[in-house]
């Protein structure tokens, strides 16, 4: 689009891309036209507190799905309430620390592969079922209850071998380093070392302690020659930023903070944590679509609804066995994180 002679960018930025975005909107505004900031960065967590908050955020996501998993403890076997099943997780993943089990699809179990799965699984609603009936094997396997050759938990290690794969896979170039050293981060060794007990205690899921930990920047030995820049929304049009309320890697706060500084409207995605909304969440992407194709902005703040949780009934009086053991079939939506 071309205004007043000069040529203005449609913009769509996902992820470390939001912050990227309304960077450039504060330093090119008349460049700058319709614009949408998918699964924001907050901005007044430039860059330690977002990793931080990573961690915080995985453990809201637990602390919900274990809710879920106690109402239906006729069905994984995990205790009742939310503190009993997460008590119960943490003493598997003590028990596998101590004693792995071998999976005949996954290899070693331990401790820190149920942490992974539940930190990054527990986030996507549509897996708690399986993600549950991976947990359940894997328990009773450690308990002894599962012999190492059974066919539930050679499933549950295929299951698990997928999501594993999924989540923990990386490619790292330190372009992303050189990024965060922009900003200024503590460098009190102790500090950090203070965060990592806490994190290990509370928070330790989802690379917990790793959140808090010294990063690269810790030892910076530069001053940058540009101050961080501040964000602003002046001489380009209102956009839109799109925020799931589950998202454990850019957590929910970053989408209202961004929409508060920028003055931009707000699309929520309740119960959902996906990260990256766009062409996933029908009801966001059709409101981000009539309005990078036609303009038409939603109301100031909108809310969609995520992807439903499973359909797993909760215990009631007239529960009075577990559902017989099935086939684990891991579902779509773990090839689309």
């Amino acid at each position: 689009m071309t205004v007043s002679g000069v040529a203005m960018a449609g913009y769509l930025g996902f992820s470390y891309g939001t912050y990227l975005g309304a960077v450039y909107g504060s330093l090119f505004p008349s460049k700058l036209n319709r614009n949408v900031l998918d699964s924001s960065v907050n901005p007044d967590w430039i860059w330690r507190e977002t990793f931080r908050q990573q961690a915080v955020a995985a453990r809201a996501n637990i602390d919900i799905y274990d809710t879920w998993l106690g109402e239906r403890n006729f069905v994984y076997g995990l205790d009742k309430s939310q503190a009993e099943v997460f008590a119960s997780t943490e003493a598997l993943t003590a028990k596998l620390n101590k004693a792995p089990i071998n999976d005949p699809d996954f290899g070693e179990v331990d401790g820190t592969t149920v942490d992974a799965l539940l930190g990054w699984y527990s986030r996507f609603r549509p897996l708690w079922d399986e993600l549950g009936e991976v947990i359940k094997s894997f328990k009773a396997a450690a308990d002894g209850a599962l012999a190492s050759d059974s066919a539930v938990l050679k499933d549950a290690g295929k299951a698990a071998r997928m999501m594993y794969d999924l989540a923990i896979a990386e490619t790292r170039e330190g372009v992303f380093e050189t990024i965060t050293c922009e900003a200024d981060w503590p460098k009190d060794l102790a500090y950090y070392y203070d965060e990592m007990r806490l994190f290990r205690e509370k928070y330790p899921h989802f690379g917990g302690v790793a959140r808090v930990a010294p990063w690269n920047c810790t030892f910076r030995s530069f001053t940058p020659p540009d101050k961080v820049t501040d964000l602003k929304r002046a001489g380009y049009p209102t956009g839109l930023v799109i925020q799931a309320e589950g998202d454990a890697q850019t957590a929910y706060a970053g989408g209202p903070a961004m929409a508060t500084k920028l003055r931009d409207h707000l699309v929520s995605v309740a119960d959902e944590g996906m990260h990256g909304l766009y062409g996933y969440n029908d009801c966001a992407s059709d409101i981000i679509d009539r309005y990078l194709i036609n303009g038409v902005l939603p109301s100031t703040h909108v809310t969609c609804a995520g992807d439903p949780r499973p359909d797993v009934p909760a215990d009631s009086a007239e529960t009075v066995s577990q559902r017989p053991a099935q086939q684990l079939n891991v579902s779509e939506s773990v090839r689309r994180t």
